[in-house]
């Protein structure tokens, strides 16, 4: 299982050494500023499977304007097209809220076009701002304000329920299928359940001892990028899941599902 934590200086000496293996040709070893890991540790992270380092970002939040500057992020390229960026960001992302952050910021090369389609497809808006990195050097900045339901308050996590003894089929569904990343449940809540990473909030999908009644209204809306839409659909019509269609909102691209009890949840381009 992939899990995500800090950049050790294990890590970045790792990285120093096989630049290639994350970046190709790219000569990118003076982005690599020792602070990002002894100085900014803290807003770093790092993505690994059985101990091996896959994607790193290093990212900070700015004290005077509360900005989530996203500085880099890199994935190997042996497991490009992995979603393993998206995991990254939104893990930073989640730690710049912890860390009074309001707004998400990025910047690229004008000429980068795979780093343009990502960060709009993680609903960052696009500018190009001439002269931006000096006289002649135009960038491309991204930004995106963080969502928040008022000063100080967020949504935390959404639950659905599910009978006893639903946690494989809570994995494979919302895990495997819809391809969110399980998070540790803490264990002095006993009972059962499996708690999933949301973006920024979390999905718990809990344990209903005295019966099961599924919820075909009230449901869970997911938004994800219009690709990432198109794979999670393909993925559950191929395990024989059904997948509704929706066309009422216009130009937004949606469909609804329903997990393994019966639970409605929506899924939505961004």
């Amino acid at each position: 299982m992939k899990s995500t934590g800090r950049v050790t200086p294990a890590d970045y000496a790792l990285i120093l050494a096989q630049m290639p293996n994350f970046w190709g040709e790219r000569d990118l070893g003076y982005a690599h500023h020792p602070f990002l890991v002894h100085e900014l540790a803290d807003t770093s992270v790092a993505l690994r499977e059985h101990g091996e380092l896959l994607g790193y970002l290093f990212g900070f939040v700015v004290p005077d304007t509360s900005v989530g500057y996203i500085h880099l992020i890199g994935v190997r390229q042996d497991h490009r097209r992995e979603g393993l960026a998206t995991r990254l960001f939104e893990e930073f992302e989640r730690l710049a809220l912890a860390h009074g952050a309001t707004s998400l910021k990025a910047i690229t090369m004008p000429t980068n076009e795979l780093s343009v389609g990502f960060h709009h497809s993680m609903g960052m808006a696009v500018e190009l701002v001439a002269d931006y990195a000096g006289p002649g050097h135009d960038r491309i900045v991204f930004a995106r304000e963080l969502e928040s339901a008022g000063p100080g308050i967020v949504l935390d996590h959404a639950q659905v329920a599910a009978p006893p003894d639903s946690e494989a089929e809570a994995r494979r569904f919302y895990g495997e299928l819809l391809g969110l990343r399980e998070l540790a449940r803490p264990g002095a809540l006993g009972g059962g359940g499996v708690w999933f990473a949301l973006g920024t909030q979390e999905l718990h999908v809990g344990i209903e001892i005295e019966g099961h009644t599924p919820a075909t209204k009230a449901h869970p809306g997911l938004r994800m990028s219009s690709q990432r839409l198109d794979e999670v659909a393909a993925r559950l019509e191929a395990a024989g899941e059904v997948v509704r269609w929706d066309d009422r909102l216009g130009d937004r691209r949606n469909f609804y599902t329903d997990d393994p009890w019966g639970n409605r949840v929506e899924l939505l381009a961004k």
